[in-house]
């Protein structure tokens, strides 16, 4: 599952094309919602409804290491390589810390500390040229 980690966000985001994959029982257990979230660049988005979900992370190397965390998840329509969106509120309740510089995020358990890393999805390169 992709997953994008933003820590400038304050909700935690499911995209529609994720949600028609869970299981009937699971998707039967969506709430509708009135609230619009801004984006990045001030416009309103409104999610087509919400999901209270368990949700667990496991360490990449160890399944001993894993954490849950019960999210609301804001189901989004719009289109994203990705399938989910965590924010800061389920990485304060997976009692996790991420490193953009290190491309991880680590997570405490009841076995150790558990580790995610991410994976370059593409490449981005920029050529600067001084005048």
């Amino acid at each position: 599952m992709k997953v994008y980690v933003d820590t400038g966000s304050s909700v935690d985001v499911m995209y529609e094309q994720c949600f028609n994959k869970l299981p009937a029982h699971v998707r039967a257990l969506l709430k509708p919602t009135a609230v619009s979230l801004p984006g990045f660049s001030g416009e309103s988005t409104w999610p087509v409804s919400q999901l209270e979900l368990q949700i667990e992370l496991v360490d990449d190397c160890d399944e001993l290491l894993k954490r849950q965390a019960l999210l609301n998840l804001y189901v989004m329509r719009n289109q994203s390589r990705f399938n989910v969106i965590l924010g800061r509120t389920a990485l304060r309740l997976f009692g996790a810390i991420s490193s953009t510089l290190h491309g991880m995020v680590k997570f405490s358990s009841c076995n150790g500390i558990g580790t995610l890393t991410s994976v370059v999805i593409e490449p981005m390169y920029a050529m600067i040229t001084a005048r």
